[in-house]
């Protein structure tokens, strides 16, 4: 009797063990270990997905249909073209972050303002066109500044300092050629 008994502890470490090799060989297949034994976490991909970006385009046309149609009774947004450049969605899809242009306007401020503050009575006005979606995007608007960085670019490109150096590359090519 005790040496059944003792069998079958033995049988139970042996499947301990080989349950905890298992899962060491498992884990090590889940996370990087560096040669200095420190673990790293498994590399994620910042890029968004199709889906990310296709509901992110839909978001912004709906927007632009809302806005173009004053649907949000506020002289300032009423007052002001707004353009909506790109629109991007969280990885669950639940925040939608709009990033918006007020033209004609020097403080962007105040209409950015206004549509944050307006941004649940836009949440209900985009249910309509976003009917796939199981949740609706909570709405956040931010400046965008993306053309302030084109302006930077293309003074950049016109500064005397690269037309030289662009007329010296034509000039050594000609000599060249």
């Amino acid at each position: 009797m005790a040496r059944a008994r003792l069998e079958r502890v033995r049988l139970d470490l042996s499947a301990r063990k080989l349950h905890w090799t298992a899962l060491v060989a498992f884990q090590k297949t889940q996370i990087k270990i560096k040669p200095s034994g420190k673990t790293m976490s498994k590399p994620t991909s910042s890029a968004p997905s199709q889906r990310m970006l296709r509901v992110g385009e839909q978001v912004r046309a709906a927007l632009t249909q809302i806005l173009q149609r004053d649907e949000v009774r506020d002289p300032l947004i009423e007052t002001t073209v707004i353009s909506i450049s790109e629109v991007r969605m969280s990885t669950d899809l639940r925040i939608a972050t709009a990033f918006v242009t007020p033209l004609g306007v020097a403080d962007h401020a105040g209409p950015i303002e206004a549509l944050n503050r307006h941004a649940k009575y836009i949440r209900g006005r985009l249910t309509p066109h976003l009917r796939q979606l199981k949740y609706m995007p909570e709405v956040r608007f931010k400046d965008d500044t993306s053309f302030d960085n084109y302006k930077k670019i293309d003074e950049l490109l016109r500064s005397p300092e690269v037309l030289r150096d662009l007329k010296d590359d034509d000039a050594n090519d000609k000599n060249g050629a």
